[in-house]
């Protein structure tokens, strides 16, 4: 549905910054915007988390947001005239949302560090 189709050569893939930027936008620009900014929120007492969500909740939900598929794709085909470069972007997309779902799905998963089954924001 996503209309790509993978003719490209995966050395291609690599030969400018389209892939390597979506995939770090996505994955290190979106956790570090929504993790960064609510935790500095929380260490500044002006927001308080929900109850029964810890701060490795919020670790793991932040990477999840990395996973981004409609908008994406939406302005890929905006910004890039170069049938290449959109199949570039549009594999970039779906690499990172992968990577994030999985990255995500492993640190929501994982054992809590302490026996209360939080981690202190403080």
């Amino acid at each position: 549905n996503a209309g790509v189709v993978f003719d490209i050569d995966f050395a291609d893939l690599f030969s400018n910054n389209i892939f390597l930027g979506i995939v770090t936008g996505l994955i290190v620009g979106k956790f570090l915007g929504i993790f960064g900014i609510t935790f500095l929120l929380l260490k500044l007492k002006l927001v308080k988390l929900p109850k029964k969500m810890t701060v490795s909740h919020l670790l793991g939900i932040s990477v999840l947001s990395g996973i981004g598929f409609t908008m994406c794709l939406f302005i890929t085909t905006l910004a890039y005239d170069n049938p290449q470069h959109v199949t570039q972007a549009k594999i970039a997309i779906f690499a990172a949302s992968i990577i994030a779902g999985i990255s995500g799905y492993i640190l929501l998963n994982r054992k809590p560090k302490n026996e209360t089954g939080s981690i202190s924001a403080s």
